[in-house]
């Protein structure tokens, strides 16, 4: 795992991080052609995302991940929701990409209840706008504002998004969720927690032990190759010091997320 650790990171200093993702994705798509031609042949009318949009969004290509982990990951957190929000008036999923787990959220909650898909990738929300109608998607900017009235949600959900931040971006996002809350109302997220510690080179362990952010820059913010790490003391204490922690998962049999997912409540 060191070892792999310090490649990625000469990659990432030299520049190079992106080209070697692109180098992955053909590989990926080379590895998963003959099971995206038989997952289309058995189920014609799911329709899978444009490979840009779904290696953009999660590094696989995996048809069958992207249909059963996205309705597994939609139960879990529809579950959340109901548990602390019986009847949740709107909720959004900030960072959608192409809607792996929103499109099952209408079968997942009562009729009425509103859907809001955000994420800051054009090409995905135009994807997803031609897709699903039921749905009210919204571009928004790698930085606040979200397009969203102020106090117009009961419930966010956010699955790596954060591990994607800077830490600038961190705290405007922290008191951006603060303002498009209802009072009392929901965040979900998760983050590359206590799972991922052993990924981190020594240097970085230490940073993270002291509850400091880590981050894994010199490539586009808000892209996957972006990498931040969050010490539970770091999202207790500085991100969601305004909110009420309700939970905090970081067994990932119980969740399926592959990170630690935090769920807080808005104070104002």
């Amino acid at each position: 795992m060191a070892a792999k650790q310090i490649i990625v990171r000469c990659l990432r200093e030299a520049g190079l991080i992106r080209a070697a993702d692109q180098v992955r994705l053909y590989a990926e798509l080379a590895r998963m052609r003959k099971r995206r031609a038989a997952f289309r042949r058995a189920n014609p009318s799911f329709r899978l995302p444009p490979v840009a949009l779904a290696y953009d969004a999660f590094g696989s290509l995996d048809p069958d991940g992207y249909q059963t982990l996205g309705l597994h990951h939609a139960k879990l957190i529809a579950g959340l929701i109901q548990k602390y929000l019986p009847a949740p008036g709107r909720i959004c999923d900030w960072g959608c990409g192409p809607v792996r787990i929103l499109r099952h959220m209408p079968d997942l909650f009562p009729a009425g209840t509103q859907l809001v898909g955000l994420d800051f990738n054009r090409d995905t929300i135009t994807w997803c706008r031609a897709n699903f109608s039921n749905i009210d998607f919204r571009q928004n900017d790698l930085r606040p504002p979200l397009p969203l009235d102020s106090g117009s949600v009961d419930a966010l959900y956010c699955i790596s998004v954060f591990t994607h931040l800077s830490e600038e971006m961190h705290f405007a996002y922290a008191e951006e969720l603060q303002r498009v809350l209802r009072p009392g109302g929901l965040v979900i997220a998760t983050a590359h927690g206590d799972r991922y510690r052993d990924r981190l080179l020594p240097d970085e362990a230490r940073r993270y032990d002291a509850g400091e952010l880590v981050c894994r820059g010199k490539t586009q913010e808000g892209k996957r190759m972006f990498a931040s790490f969050h010490s539970p003391s770091f999202m207790r204490q500085r991100l969601f010091r305004q909110f009420d922690v309700l939970e905090h998962d970081f067994s990932s049999s119980a969740t399926g997320f592959h990170q630690d997912d935090w769920v807080a409540r808005s104070k104002s």
